[in-house]
């Protein structure tokens, strides 16, 4: 969304907007509010979220695989559990097999690994990630 900013900051008034995951969800929302400055719109691994909402009122395996939206709609809580014990819950949910990053087949390195701990240890980083959940609901 940075760049769609940047884009009116320099004078356009339309984009073609590309959104991925959560920039998707951000895509789509963008696009519902402000369609009028939107040429077009190219969303990757997001539904809309009227289908996303329908979809896991449906079906409850859905919502228990969402279930941390609810945990981190908690205030303070989330950030303390996930920093706990030097970031360990990160930590374990970045290497995960089931849930870890991977690129091209590769798991992240140590470098990757302390590249985003050093990141959301920074005063205010995890609560500004978290809050892309918070604000879900709104």
């Amino acid at each position: 969304m940075f760049y769609v900013c940047l884009l009116f900051f320099q004078g356009y008034n339309r984009c073609c907007l590309v959104g991925h995951d959560w920039g998707g969800t951000i895509a789509w929302l963008f696009a519902i509010h402000y369609p009028e400055m939107v040429t077009k719109l190219i969303v990757l691994n997001c539904p809309h979220p009227s289908v996303f909402t329908d979809y896991t009122l449906r079906h409850p395996s859905q919502l228990l695989k969402s279930s941390h939206f609810f945990f981190f709609q908690l205030p303070c809580f989330p950030e303390l559990m996930l920093s706990i014990n030097d970031f360990k819950a990160l930590k374990a949910l970045f290497t995960s097999r089931s849930t870890g990053i991977g690129r091209k087949g590769r798991w992240l390195t140590a470098e990757d690994l302390e590249a985003y701990l050093y990141a959301v240890s920074q005063p205010g980083a995890l609560t500004g990630a978290l809050n892309y959940y918070r604000n879900v609901f709104r």
